[in-house]
């Protein structure tokens, strides 16, 4: 199990929450840090593909998202994309599955 402290700041803002949302305080902070690690894996995946060091397919496995889903992600940024024939073949199967 881990064990960690909860800066004041966070703890002001999970009370802020539960005063508009009853819930209890656990399924509170696992919902947070679920919401939280997801936007990291997005931002992590966005700088990844950015940098060159993985192509779209890999960012939206990192990022949990469909190709589609991180292509528009990217372009949300405004990050051109740069389809290589290798997305194009590893997205085609999937591509013909869905069909």
């Amino acid at each position: 199990m881990y064990k960690m402290e909860i800066p004041e700041n966070l703890i002001d803002s999970l009370k802020r929450i539960k005063k508009y949302e009853p819930i209890e305080e656990s399924l509170l902070i696992r919902q947070a840090l679920q919401y939280g690690i997801k936007d990291i894996e997005k931002e992590l995946a966005v700088k990844l593909f950015s940098e060159g060091k993985t192509t779209i397919s890999e960012s939206a496995e990192i990022a949990q998202l469909s190709v589609g889903e991180m292509m528009e992600l990217l372009s949300g940024r405004g990050i051109k994309s740069k389809i290589t024939l290798k997305d194009y073949e590893e997205g085609l199967p999937t591509a013909i599955e869905a069909l």
